[in-house]
């Protein structure tokens, strides 16, 4: 699997993310140095197999996309949270909160690997 980082803006266009998240996915056993943030194009529906919005606005930005190929799937991260969780993954930047920001992507990830690929769950 392959899993590359963008956004529907250019904030933060070639850069790694932010020294905390990497810390913090590091302590998780994330490898994040490598990565590098893009920028979505409309040829990314054509390149990957799946592109997960982190949130409704993302979402939005995805769809509206002008002739957008279809071949990807396009999902909204949100529908995947748990019942007991908070309504929407926030981020946490502002309240350098990233260690509940990432064991919620990590919940959220599983769910969505659980409900779209049942194969890939742990028996």
């Amino acid at each position: 699997m392959t899993v590359e980082r963008a956004g529907t803006a250019g904030w933060h266009l070639g850069k790694s993310p932010y020294e905390l998240i990497r810390t913090t996915a590091a302590e998780f056993g994330y490898d994040l140095p490598p990565l590098r943030a893009g920028q979505v194009v409309r040829e990314d529906f054509s390149n990957f197999d799946l592109i997960v919005a982190m949130d409704e606005q993302n979402f939005r930005d995805l769809q509206a996309l002008p002739s957008r190929t279809d071949t990807a799937e396009l999902i909204v991260m949100w529908a995947y949270i748990p019942s007991d969780a908070p309504p929407d993954i926030q981020d946490p930047y502002h309240k350098r909160d990233f260690v509940e920001a990432l064991k919620l992507v990590q919940r959220v990830v599983n769910n969505m690997i659980l409900a779209n690929w049942p194969y890939y769950s742990r028996k």
